[in-house]
């Protein structure tokens, strides 16, 4: 049995202090901490930190995939990042979906 933990579309709440990139963190801290309980996880992820600079964002994003992929996770990522993708090529398998077609790597 898994837990299943998500990081899609976190939001942020000026209003209550917390930034887009908070709101990012705390998402993923949510799946980090599932692992502590001892069952795999499924976590889909959307956009690792979207409001973040490109170099930051490729940079934590890749650290923390490789640390998710390090336990008990299946994980399924949607990114525009094909820096990332290439970063990654060894420990993930990429696929890339069109309207039309399928294409894995």
């Amino acid at each position: 049995m898994f837990n299943i933990v998500s990081s899609i579309s976190p939001k942020d709440d000026l209003n209550q202090g917390k930034s887009l990139y908070l709101a990012e963190v705390e998402s993923i801290l949510r799946i980090i901490k599932a692992l502590e309980k001892k069952r795999p996880v499924f976590c889909p992820i959307d956009e690792l930190f979207r409001g973040t600079n490109p170099i930051e964002r490729i940079s934590t994003s890749a650290e923390i995939l490789r640390y998710l992929n390090k336990h008990k996770t299946i994980s399924i990522v949607a990114t525009h990042d094909r820096e990332l993708v290439n970063i990654l090529r060894e420990e993930y398998l990429s696929c890339i979906f069109y309207a039309s077609y399928l294409n894995c790597f």
